[in-house]
């Protein structure tokens, strides 16, 4: 059996990859936020969810300003740094999704 001769392409090149779904999920948890916030101050509620929404797209905007300058540096420890900026925006809109979800079933 032979070894494959192809090498995998460095991992900033990745960086194109995260910085568009970065970008989109900045967007739409800003949206999100937005609506919650109405939504909420129509009806007196108190929500976290916007606040949590809101600090997810801070997080994925750190993650598309870090992918962008990966692709441009071509820096393996910049996109180490995008990968853990996007996680944690994931981890927070997966948690404001939740609590989201919680509101609305017991709220």
């Amino acid at each position: 059996m032979q070894e494959d001769d192809r090498q995998s392409p460095p991992r900033h090149l990745y960086a194109q990859h995260l910085l568009g779904a970065a970008a989109n999920l900045s967007g739409t948890c800003l949206a999100g936020a937005a609506l919650i916030h109405i939504e909420q101050t129509q009806s007196s509620r108190t929500l976290v969810t916007d606040n949590v929404l809101a600090v997810s797209a801070l997080f994925f905007l750190l993650a598309t300003i870090l992918a962008y300058a990966a692709l441009r540096q071509r820096s393996a420890r910049i996109h180490a740094a995008t990968e853990i900026a996007f996680g944690l925006g994931g981890i927070l809109l997966a948690i404001g999704l939740i609590s989201l979800a919680f509101d609305l079933y017991w709220g």
